[in-house]
């Protein structure tokens, strides 16, 4: 691995993995993961809330007790591929879940990341009723049936 670096860089950075030590031997890297974990369980509350809210009749939220993304699980038989490219196309980047799968259970759905939102709480609700409003268009546009009843 140490060839492998030196090829890709020519050195280390001695300067910048002194000043990384330092931080962690100081304790610093620890309070900063602490205060990270109160900041990301708000986000995740209020991204659960508003999937909750605006989604519901779409997915199923799956809130992690920790992290920084949020599986929703498709309840109703819908085109992963579409309703990411949906969402895209409404502003929301969306990973789908079908690809990341180990086992041969293969639910539908994506991921939705919540540590970069800084609590605009009005434009994260415009952009889950953006994205419900794509996955209701959906129905419009192809022969899927989401709307149930």
């Amino acid at each position: 691995m140490t060839v492998a670096r030196t090829l890709l860089d020519g050195h280390s950075a001695p300067i910048p993995q002194l000043t990384l030590a330092r931080f962690i031997e100081g304790g610093h890297f620890g309070a900063h993961v602490r205060s990270m974990r109160v900041v990301y369980a708000e986000r995740r509350d209020v991204l659960a809330h508003l999937v909750r809210t605006h989604l519901a009749d779409f997915v199923e939220a799956r809130v992690p007790a920790g992290g920084m993304q949020m599986p929703c699980v498709f309840m109703r038989d819908i085109a992963e591929r579409e309703a990411v490219d949906s969402a895209r196309r409404a502003g929301i980047d969306l990973l789908g879940l079908t690809a990341l799968h180990a086992s041969h259970e293969r639910r539908g759905g994506f991921l939705m990341g919540f540590a970069a939102h800084a609590g605009n709480r009005r434009q994260e609700a415009r952009g889950c009723a953006a994205g419900a409003e794509s996955l209701r268009s959906m129905k419009h546009t192809s022969s899927l049936s989401l709307i149930a009843g």
